[in-house]
């Protein structure tokens, strides 16, 4: 019995051993029977889904320039501040019934009904590579003949809904962006266009809807199949209608084509936002009328365009730097002026400068000598930089007498070109007041005046037209469309023309030191001297367009512009050189003149003639005669584009114009002057100023010590300005992050070597007047709303108050006091 128990045990425990493993077995193949069903529902509804994205993609895929216009579109107006700053502009005008506005509005309904129609057509296409699949079944393919016939009835009237749906939502956006800043009048404004959207949008759909009920007569219930159903196997299927739609389109084209053509500035009467959507019906049209003929020849026509497009890319630029060239009836009156030839080094000119002051400095007091570095930043940098300026002018009419000279990038070279030449004629100024409350005198009236123009609509519609087809211009060797840097430059010309009556910007850069003209203003027979940079595609150098020599000497690996074209160039191109920032601005094409004394020698580029001249110190005159000559011919040296590449403050330049100056500052005295003429030596104190125009750099720079947070082990503070550390795709991106950023440490370097070395080597003063963004967005663009001038125009005078720490007073620019004081408060 003993024995008999612990065996039965033994087999009960083996038995329940036996179900438990038998029970775990199958508890373990149902669970993966399971996971595999699941697994294969999940892979089948990817499968599904996959095929979904592909038949979808395969339908959408001849509407692609459709999408593409859908998307540039919307990127502008709900993602880009200078989009929804266009938007702004539009809500600045007092009546809201204007030409400008009731455009826009037409140029949207027709982009959108060309979407629509383009769109029907181009579904037709979609047979072969959808319906024709031999593995699909029955069920398979009459369902995709069912989706087929259901995208081609509702897609096309969606997408042409889209337009009416991004602005619908673009712009109450558009208000957002100066939110509690805003007036009632603009917001109202906004909230109206924004409802014209819907009701627009409401409207075509309607049209769309029952067009075949109201104009045809016609129920639409039973022609899905006889109507939808059929496709497109060529370009020849089209039918009568679609090519009437296109000569159609075809002939508004040409018509804009040619106007902006023959005269890019008569773009500015129908608005930024008409442009683009004329164009983008335009390509709409076009582009899909080249997919239909690719489908129908079984060939890629627009891919065979583009191959043939970069094919001829070498004979289509027409991107060249403008310059002046002096017929010889012309010679004498380009001749008037100091020539490029005639230009001294920044050391000798700022020693021509300061003779000039005996008229203008005290004797007694301690003058300050203002350098001053303008930073880059489209039309919101030239606005800021020429109305800060001529604030700092009418606040006290010798300020400019105290200014040496101005380093510009980009929009900033605007702003200082502008502030000279206003200079000169300021004795002739008499621009409308603008009816605000900003403390405006007649110098920032003008610089507020031209400044408000729109120099973006030619440029777009330049871009969009003639400077698009020639990049598919075959006959350029015989002709060469204008381009959109002629249609910028030309803007600069008319705006100042308007506003001053005369063509300063469209003649030679170097007229603005003419002295005879100089002298009828109120300055001392000297302007401040101008440096505007550029970047070297090719080099990576700066080249600088100035009124003084660039030599190596004292400008270290910087190209001057003037030695490499041997000829002189319109002001308005001498300012758009440096603010060439692509893609709105083409790179410059800077072609230099070969020389040749005799047919029988080899030519020699100017450059290297002239360096021969200056080595041997030789007259440098036979060289440019040679270079005016018109039988020369050219070759390319390089591209020049927006000095903001280089880097972004200008203070490289700045750096470089103190050090070839330093001499002449006698450090312990405070005393500046010819050491070997003491009646032409003063008391004096240099002055660097920056004008930043970056909102984020502005906050950078003045950094709140309550703005910080602990660090990891809770004592140290960090430093709020520190960027954040990537954290995906470091590796790849990297590389490319690094090259961009570097442009602005190369600035921020720029920056603290300037003041080191004015501060501690010549005991003067660094001063930085910000642009900060604390009371709205200030778009980079060429065109400003009223919004974006006026949140400006406050900070300008708020600038003002700043320097005279009282409200009720007006801040004295001259006043070393307030500069110590200033640059104390703000260090």
């Amino acid at each position: 019995m003993q024995g008999v128990l612990p065996g039965f045990l033994k087999s009960v425990g083996r038995c329940i051993v036996t179900v438990f493993l038998e029970w775990v077995k199958k508890l373990l193949r149902a669970l993966l029977e399971g996971c595999t069903l699941a697994l294969q529902r999940i892979w089948k509804i990817l499968n599904l889904a996959w095929n979904w994205i592909q038949c979808i993609a395969q339908i959408l895929m001849p509407l692609r320039f459709s999408l593409v216009t859908i998307f540039l579109v919307a990127l502008l107006f709900l993602w880009s501040a200078p989009g929804k700053d266009l938007l702004l502009s539009m809500a600045d005008q007092k009546t809201l019934f204007t030409s400008e506005i009731i455009l826009f509005f037409v140029a949207l309904f027709s982009w959108s009904m060309c979407l629509w129609y383009w769109s029907r057509v181009m579904m037709r296409f979609v047979h072969d590579d959808f319906l024709d699949t031999k593995e699909d079944t029955e069920k398979e393919k009459k369902w995709k003949v069912g989706l087929l016939i259901w995208f081609r009835k509702h897609i096309p009237r969606l997408v042409g809904l889209v337009p009416f749906i991004i602005m619908f939502f673009a712009f109450p956006q558009a208000s957002q962006v100066y939110s509690g800043q805003i007036s009632d009048v603009d917001l109202s404004n906004l909230n109206f266009l924004h409802w014209i959207s819907f009701v627009l949008g409401g409207f075509y759909y309607l049209i769309v809807f029952f067009r075949r009920k109201i104009i045809l007569r016609n129920d639409d219930s039973g022609l899905d199949k006889q109507h939808y159903a059929p496709h497109h196997k060529g370009w020849r299927d089209l039918g009568l209608t679609s090519f009437v739609v296109l000569v159609g389109i075809l002939g508004l084209s040409t018509v804009i084509f040619v106007m902006v053509w023959i005269n890019p500035q008569v773009a500015t009467s129908f608005g930024t936002g008409s442009v683009l959507f004329l164009a983008s019906a335009s390509w709409v049209a076009f582009g899909s009328s080249l997919v239909s003929l690719g489908r129908g020849f079984k060939f890629p026509v627009i891919t065979a365009g583009l191959i043939g497009a970069l094919m001829i890319g070498p004979w289509t630029d027409n991107h060249q730097v403008r310059t002046l060239n002096a017929s010889a009836s012309e010679k004498s009156e380009l001749t008037r002026h100091m020539a490029w030839d005639q230009r001294l080094t920044v050391e000798q000119d700022f020693y021509q400068w300061l003779a000039t002051r005996a008229k203008v400095f005290d004797k007694n007091e301690i003058n300050p000598i203002f350098i001053i570095s303008a930073e880059g930043g489209g039309i919101r940098a030239a606005y800021w930089t020429a109305n800060l300026l001529a604030a700092f002018q009418d606040a006290n009419e010798n300020f400019a007498n105290h200014v040496y000279a101005l380093s510009g990038i980009s929009g900033g070279s605007l702003g200082t070109a502008l502030f000279v030449n206003l200079l000169q004629n300021q004795d002739n100024l008499n621009c409308p007041d603008p009816g605000t409350t900003w403390k405006i005198k007649k110098i920032r009236k003008c610089a507020h005046s031209i400044l408000s123009e729109d120099f973006l609509t030619p440029t777009v519609a330049s871009m969009l037209y003639p400077d698009l087809i020639q990049r598919v211009n075959f006959l350029s060797y015989f002709y060469k469309f204008p381009d959109r840097a002629y249609a910028l430059e030309t803007s600069f010309e008319k705006a100042w023309k308007k506003h001053l009556g005369n063509d300063r910007f469209s003649r030679s850069f170097l007229e603005s030191w003419d002295a005879p003209e100089n002298s009828k203003a109120n300055l001392k027979l000297r302007l401040p001297s101008l440096f505007l940079n550029s970047t070297w595609v090719e080099g990576g150098k700066r080249v600088i367009a100035s009124n003084v020599q660039i030599i190596k000497e004292h400008f270290p690996d910087a190209e001057d512009l003037f030695s490499i074209l041997c000829k002189e160039i319109p002001l308005s191109t001498a300012v758009h050189n440096s603010a060439r920032f692509s893609y709105v601005s083409p790179a410059g094409t800077v072609e230099e003149p070969l020389l040749r004394d005799n047919p029988l020698l080899e030519a020699e580029p100017c450059r290297q003639r002239l360096a021969e001249a200056f080595e041997n110190e030789t007259p440098i005159s036979e060289v440019k005669d040679l270079a005016e000559r018109k039988d020369i011919s050219h070759q390319t040296w390089g591209h020049v584009v927006d000095g903001g590449y280089f880097e972004n403050s200008g203070n490289t330049t700045t750096f470089d114009i103190l050090s070839s100056i330093e001499d002449a500052f006698f450090h312990d005295d405070l005393v500046c002057g010819p050491e070997d003429r003491p009646d032409l030596q003063f008391k004096c104190l240099p002055v660097i100023i920056t004008l930043i125009n970056d909102p984020e750099l502005a906050a950078a720079s003045k950094l709140n010590p309550n703005d910080t947070v602990e660090s990891h082990d809770g004592n140290l503070p960090q430093d709020s300005s520190q960027p954040n550390p990537d954290q995906w795709l470091t590796e790849p991106l990297s590389p490319i992050k690094t090259l961009f950023q570097t442009r602005d440490g190369r600035g921020g370097y720029a920056r603290d070597s300037t003041q080191k070395y004015v501060e501690r080597q010549l005991q003067g003063l660094y001063l930085e007047f910000s642009l900060h963004d604390k009371k709205g967005a200030l778009p980079l663009s060429w065109v400003l709303s009223e919004l974006v001038k006026d949140n400006i125009q406050k900070q300008v005078d708020e600038v003002l108050q700043d320097l005279a720490e009282s409200p009720d007073k007006t801040g004295d620019p001259l006043n070393i006091e307030q500069l110590i004081r200033y640059r104390l408060k703000n260090s």
